[in-house]
């Protein structure tokens, strides 16, 4: 009896397995049909707008370009080789309009060209033969941009010469300024060599400094150049940040086109396009996988057969291996440990999938004075400068203290300080500025040799500021990173101190080096939105008012 009831459970479990089963594939079957109906529906709704949009895009390209035919104020076409190479090669070789003025004119003119350049890269169709000219405008992008930063450094260069005419009688030294909507400039020149001297803030938009002791008696250049665009962050080919990696079970390799479903007649036709198109890109990036690995393997064998046939090579006749030959498994070992880390993820690193920079972008120079004109009874004496830009001033004198200094500080911020107040008094040495005055120091070789034997030993590094304007929407602290350009990307390094203030929206920093940084915010910055809403404003323009969650 008790056979009879589990051969009844098993019978009755195996028909409900099997009528659930009879269900779920009814269910899928129905929810198939449900879906290649709603698709129908779908693209035949949706494929009259796709034309629609396309003969739009279409419409605004043929009038783009008959107005660039029928722009007749002078500026070259940036599609036309010849225009733009000879408008180029003119800007370059102009030797007399250097000053900023004129350079912030072109700028406008030159970032006009590349946004113009931009615009027609975005709207080639796909089945255009002028796709073959895109390499061709993108070298054209970054000819202008490498000229145009090359103008901006001769226009320094330009307006340094003037500095001992241009002086500011209150501090003796020599302050500029000068912004339009594409960037701006701060200049500071150490003309007075007074040791008192702190530092300087331009009001005008809140960047300023703090020196150390060496750089006020140095004949030196402070320029901080404000970018209002960024062609920096699309150098970054690839994201620096790889995927991780998750292991899988090997699949066997089984023929594709065997295994795969054939695609259902009865589907509309843009479906049964869109669903080869996938499978043949599934197909091609399968086979330039595999020939990618191929060759990868390939080239360790090779590299390794020729490490070998070199290895055996340095080995001596009596069976010792040669110094060259250890020096070699080492750099191989060396160069292979590198090639590791590079795979790995560093932190430091900004991933711009997640942060992208805050204009404007912050380039920070230290430069040497160019020679000044020297006034002699009604002559004029100028040194010849046969450089057309500002040369950089080196400092600190060591090359190896700032990253000694960046290390010591990374130790000394994670344990507690060892000396009290009176001890770090007794070891500071004696300012000498503090009791001479700067007349006295400038008059007096010997003390001035003295005050710069002094200062040698407190090469410090300098303090940056600078206020963040109000019309930027910061939610936190944004990220400070410096362009490497040998690696193409930012990073978050050399500097230390890094503060920010909400209240007065100031950043801080301390740093031995100096180029291009950028402040990042998050992309996602309290997303999703609250609330939106797009209205009519004037005729072809409306109004979008966006409310965040903050």
């Amino acid at each position: 009896e008790a056979r009879v009831r589990a051969e009844l459970a098993e019978k009755e479990r195996i028909e409900t397995e099997k009528r659930l089963a009879e269900e779920k594939a009814i269910l899928a079957k129905e929810i198939n049909e449900l879906r290649r109906r709603e698709l129908a529906e779908f693209y035949e709704f949706i494929q009259p707008r796709i034309d629609q949009a396309n003969a739009t895009r279409h419409k605004q390209r043929d009038e783009f370009k008959w107005k660039r035919v029928m722009q007749c104020d002078g500026t070259p076409d940036p599609t036309s080789i010849l225009e733009i190479n000879t408008f180029m090669s003119l800007w370059r070789d102009e030797h007399q309009r250097t000053n900023l003025e004129y350079t912030m004119k072109q700028t406008n003119l030159v970032l006009s060209l590349i946004k113009e350049l931009n615009t027609v890269i975005s709207s080639i169709p796909k089945d255009s033969s002028e796709l073959e000219s895109i390499p061709t405008y993108k070298n054209t992008i970054h000819e202008l941009e490498d000229l145009l930063n090359y103008k901006w450094r001769q226009a320094q260069h330009d307006t340094m010469l003037k500095a001992t005419d241009l002086q500011d009688f209150e501090t003796s030294n020599f302050q500029y300024f000068s912004e339009n909507e594409n960037a701006a400039i701060c200049i500071w020149a150490n003309l007075s060599h007074n040791p008192r001297i702190k530092g300087y803030l331009f009001e005008q938009n809140g960047f300023g400094f703090d020196l150390p002791k060496p750089l006020t008696l140095a004949h030196i250049a402070i320029l901080g150049f404000f970018l209002k665009y960024d062609y920096y962050s699309e150098q970054t080919i690839l994201d620096p940040i790889p995927e991780p990696l998750v292991d899988e079970p090997a699949k066997q390799v089984t023929n594709e086109d065997d295994d795969q479903e054939p695609i259902d007649p009865t589907l509309p036709a843009e479906i049964r396009k869109l669903m080869e198109q996938s499978r043949r890109r599934e197909k091609e990036a399968a086979a330039a996988a595999a020939a990618a690995a191929a060759a990868e393997a390939q080239a360790l064998e090779e590299a390794a057969a020729a490490q070998a046939a070199q290895e055996n090579a340095d080995e001596s006749q009596d069976g010792t291996v040669s110094p060259t030959a250890l020096n070699r498994k080492k750099s191989v070992r060396d160069v292979t440990a590198d090639l590791i880390l590079e795979e790995l993820a560093d932190e430091s690193v900004i991933d711009l999938r997640s942060h992208w920079p805050i204009l404007p972008l912050l380039e920070i120079n230290l430069f040497n004075i160019p020679p000044q004109p020297k006034k002699v009874q009604e002559w004029n004496i100028v040194q010849v400068d046969d450089t057309d830009v500002l040369v950089p001033y080196i400092y600190p004198s060591d090359p190896g203290l700032p990253k000694r200094f960046y290390e010591e500080y990374v130790s000394l911020s994670k344990m507690e300080a060892g000396k009290t107040k009176a001890d770090e008094k007794t070891d500071d040495p004696m300012d000498p500025s503090m009791t001479f005055d700067a007349t006295i120091i400038a008059n007096n070789p010997e003390i001035k040799r003295m005050f710069l034997a002094n200062a040698i030993k407190q090469e410090s590094a300098l303090t940056f500021k600078y206020k963040i304007p109000s019309e930027i929407f910061i939610t936190d602290k944004p990220l400070l990173a410096r362009w490497i350009k040998d690696r193409n990307h930012w990073k978050q390094e050399g500097y230390v101190d890094y503060e920010y203030t909400s209240d007065t929206r100031m950043i801080s920093f301390k740093t031995y080096d100096f180029g291009t940084f950028a402040l990042l915010t998050d992309r996602h910055a309290h997303m999703p939105f609250q609330s939106w809403l797009i209205r009519n404003h004037v005729r072809n323009s409306g109004k979008f008012d966006c409310i965040l969650l903050i």
